[in-house]
């Protein structure tokens, strides 16, 4: 983050000796036109000494307001601070890691496994295959959930907050950003359930909204029905609906206990 220091403006101060001040009193008393000359020079110097004052007074106000600025920015982070220059932004062309990210996604299927169902491991693994693969360009709905994946499996294998909190933010972004509206409804409800259970990890109240979003995206598909809907196949369908079942345990608490843990 870039932070413009204020100019400041140095004008040197003019200063007079007694004895030629003297020689100025005395040439005012001898001529009216030097006494013309001598309101001239004192008013410059006047308007020279105003000017100065001003440029101090705007120099410390600017300070005070850019002082003030940092502490509110510190106190409450804009968007912009997604990509500050403390955290990495992922992109399809700046990828994480790879040994982090195989790391990061057996952390993710060994942790969650036992109490949710999110994906099957080799949907995760083919999500790698895809999006390290030589002179792939990997579509941004790919590369959101499986930064989303390592960020939650970031939570049972530690890589540092700084990692943690780039693969969350960056996956974040693209989900509220970059998520085009072609891509396959249920992926994204998935992508909004993970950035979901990553908050709850957090303790953060935002988890709500994007649990909720999740719920929104799956109940438009129909998955809460028992009833296949179309093009999904038996086996898809059956995954689906253990991803939606999944969703509705990290909900339930919060429709019966006031929900996040404190």
């Amino acid at each position: 983050m870039r932070t413009r220091k204020p100019a400041m403006s140095v004008s040197s101060s003019v200063t007079s000796s007694p004895d030629s001040s003297d020689a100025s009193l005395e040439a005012a008393a001898a001529s009216p036109s030097s006494n013309c000359l001598y309101n001239h020079h004192n008013e410059h110097h006047h308007n020279q000494n105003h000017a100065n004052n001003k440029n101090r007074s705007s120099f410390t106000d600017s300070t005070m307001a850019a002082s003030v600025r940092e502490k509110m920015k510190l106190a409450s982070p804009p968007p912009s601070s997604l990509t500050s220059s403390r955290y990495t932004f992922y992109s399809p062309r700046e990828l994480p890691p790879l040994e982090i990210t195989s790391r990061l996604v057996s952390a993710f299927v060994r942790g969650t496994s036992s109490l949710i169902y999110v994906l099957a491991e080799y949907e995760a693994m083919e999500l790698i295959s895809d999006i390290y693969k030589p002179n792939s360009e990997p579509t941004t709905a790919k590369l959101c959930e499986l930064l989303a994946i390592a960020a939650v499996g970031a939570q049972y294998e530690d890589v540092g907050s700084d990692t943690t909190m780039a693969l969350f933010r960056s996956a974040k972004w693209y989900l509220d950003i970059e998520f085009g509206k072609d891509v396959e409804v249920l992926r994204k409800m998935r992508v909004s359930m993970l950035v979901g259970l990553f908050l709850i990890f957090e303790k953060s109240f935002f988890a709500v909204d994007y649990l909720d979003q999740a719920i929104r995206l799956a109940k438009s598909t129909g998955v809460n029905r028992t009833t296949r809907c179309k093009p999904y196949s038996e086996r898809e369908w059956a995954s689906w609906r253990r991803v939606w079942r999944s969703l509705i345990f990290l909900d339930g608490p919060r429709q019966t206990a006031g929900w996040l843990p404190v």
